[in-house]
């Protein structure tokens, strides 16, 4: 498997996990599963060539996939929101948008009661934005006011209530930071 930065996944017999190789002025991304008994690769789609800003250190394939046990997730924003199935089949693609900044991306896509959900923090126009898992539709989009956050979104409850968790900045220069939780419903 060539180089990625994302973290793998597992799902029942499968590891998941996602690689670039350069090509010409891009880098050419791929969605990897093996076998998780002998690490034989069982299918490898090509998900496009990704070009724009990222860091060096970065690289473009940074988000860990994500899956709810039938959809596979994989967020290359350069290139789109994906969604598998175990087989390896593209059920659906989207769009997030213009995500660009100097430090790449790295928030993985959220997967939570037949939502995709996928943090698009950018220098400009961030959001927050919920798919059908099954459709690829857009269920909501919230603008957020940070400049940028790489972390991934986390589910938690309180008192009986899911919340989404999100960390964020509220400036271009970082230096004053906010967490926000928001409805993963709604």
């Amino acid at each position: 498997v060539p180089p990625g930065s994302s973290s793998p996944i597992i799902v029942g017999d499968y590891v998941l996990l996602t690689s670039e190789t350069e090509v010409g002025e891009g880098s050419e991304c791929h969605l990897h599963c093996l076998a998780r008994s002998s690490g034989k690769e069982q299918w490898r789609p090509k998900l496009g060539v990704a070009r724009g800003m990222t860091h060096r250190k970065n690289g473009f394939v940074a988000a860990t996939p994500a899956c709810d046990g039938r959809h596979v997730i994989t967020s290359i924003p350069q290139l789109g929101l994906y969604c598998h199935n175990l087989q390896g089949r593209e059920l659906w693609r989207q769009s997030l948008g213009n995500v660009s900044q100097k430090w790449g991306f790295a928030s993985s896509p959220v997967v939570y009661d037949g939502l995709v959900i996928q943090l698009c923090d950018s220098e400009a126009d961030s959001t927050l934005t919920a798919f059908l898992a099954h459709s690829g539709e857009i269920a909501w989009r919230t603008p957020r006011d940070s400049q940028g956050c790489w972390a991934t979104p986390v589910v938690a409850n309180f008192g009986g209530i899911d919340l989404l968790i999100v960390n964020g900045t509220g400036s271009t220069d970082g230096s004053q930071g906010e967490v926000v939780a928001y409805d993963p419903r709604t």
